[in-house]
């Protein structure tokens, strides 16, 4: 078992083998599932070759995950802690990943942000933008994280050879909408693995070729104060992240934040 405890600020460890968490007894999940490769088979590069694997689980949720005496504080800040452990391997080359969303419009009319904070292992974040057609991928190791702006598409791939856990700031009453991606077969880029590393390939399901980049590291700006546990700074701090429930204030500094290439 890895102690994933102080990356996270609750007893939690994880099982290097089979990617399941295991949690104290202070820790409270109001609930959990697995995605098995089938029900990705609409995201997926080369869907036909998925039969001999179907059955093996490719990323497994933790929704709601807090200390039991927490509960009423993340009530009324509206806010909820996820953690999504995304195995490794790959399929026909593809490297597994999520099925990926996009968020709904929080009541002042801007998409709902999320934080994405990687605990354990590689993760490529693809976000996607549809008018015009633009993918960024950015690639995050142990305590890096990401802010997902307004209106951004976005999915996990776990880059790496061991258990991506990726723990996740949302506001209650974000909604994720799977559609476009299932429609389109995924992302404009699927990434599939090269030797060591991995390389982009165009998704030919989208009417327009997409542009995209790719970007290493944190790249949160001042939405996430401080570099210590984003659980722990949340119940501390919740002024601090009253932009994940009513967003339109700080939309435009949230887009600016992928506008540029700066931090």
């Amino acid at each position: 078992m890895i102690d994933l405890s102080s990356r996270i600020g609750m007893p939690i460890a994880l099982d290097s083998e089979t990617g399941e968490l295991e949690f104290g007894d202070e820790v409270v999940v109001d609930g959990c599932g697995e995605r098995r490769l089938a029900e990705l088979r609409d995201v997926l590069a080369n869907p036909e070759v998925l039969d001999d694997v179907a059955d093996r689980p490719a990323y497994l949720l933790y929704r709601g995950v807090h200390c039991g005496g927490d509960t009423r504080l993340l009530a009324d800040q509206g806010l909820r802690y996820d953690l999504t452990v995304t195995l490794p391997g790959e399929v026909n080359g593809e490297l597994v990943k999520t099925a990926g969303h996009i968020h709904n419009d929080a009541p002042d009319g801007v998409g709902y942000p999320e934080i994405y904070d990687v605990v354990h292992g590689h993760a490529a974040f693809i976000l996607q933008e549809d008018e015009p057609l633009h993918v960024t991928i950015i690639t995050c190791g142990p305590g890096e994280r990401i802010l997902i702006p307004p209106g951004a598409s976005h999915l996990t791939v776990n880059v790496g050879s061991e258990p991506l856990v990726v723990a996740d700031l949302v506001a209650i009453a974000s909604q994720n909408d799977y559609g476009d991606f299932r429609t389109r077969r995924g992302a404009a880029v699927h990434l599939f693995r090269d030797g060591d590393a991995w390389t982009e390939r165009i998704n030919p399901n989208y009417p327009n070729t997409p542009v995209w980049r790719v970007l290493d590291g944190t790249r949160i700006g001042d939405f996430a104060p401080g570099d210590g546990q984003i659980y722990t700074d949340a119940i501390a701090n919740p002024d601090d992240y009253r932009y994940l429930t009513a967003p339109a204030p700080r939309q435009a500094e949230m887009q600016a934040l992928w506008s540029n290439h700066d931090r």
